[in-house]
């Protein structure tokens, strides 16, 4: 479902209300999970769980002092489920699927080149591939991880 939330505050609040929110607003779109069990959703869709990741294509991790860590999963989308919307011109078919490493995103100061936190890969047809398991998380003891110094590096 889309919903024009400037159209419905411009119904609903003063002039001097919809102009604050409107330096403000940008558009997004909003993917959530299934409201239920048993509620399919869209078909080639999904949060969590496994991705179908091609073998030849390596699972994003990030570097942390010469320990090679692997992304989180978070979701896969089949483009041809998604809604056209003018403003995210988007494949119109082929998958996307996104990692996401919460370390990366902590509040500093990024320089253009710097990883700001996740990678998606795009496949043209992973309808056909299986499921991926993500690579194990190396035993470090995270006193030798030094979280707070620059030194990532994403692959």
């Amino acid at each position: 479902m889309l919903v024009d939330l400037m159209a419905i505050a411009e119904e609903r609040y003063e002039p001097e209300i919809v102009e604050l929110l409107r330096m403000c607003h940008e558009r997004a779109l909003h993917l959530q999970v299934p409201p239920r069990p048993g509620h399919e959703g869209l078909p080639g869709c999904w949060f969590g769980g496994r991705p179908t990741l091609p073998a030849d294509i390596e699972w994003p991790v990030y570097v942390r002092n010469g320990h090679a860590i692997p992304m989180n999963f978070v979701a896969q989308f089949d483009c041809a489920q998604l809604p056209r919307l003018e403003e995210y011109p988007m494949p119109e078919h082929g998958t996307l699927m996104f990692f996401y490493e919460p370390l990366l995103m902590r509040e500093r100061h990024y320089e253009e080149d710097e990883p700001l936190g996740g990678k998606v890969i795009y496949v043209e047809d992973a309808a056909s591939i299986p499921y991926h398991d993500p690579p194990l998380r190396p035993n470090i003891d995270a006193k030798h991880l030094d979280f707070l110094s620059d030194g990532f590096e994403v692959n």
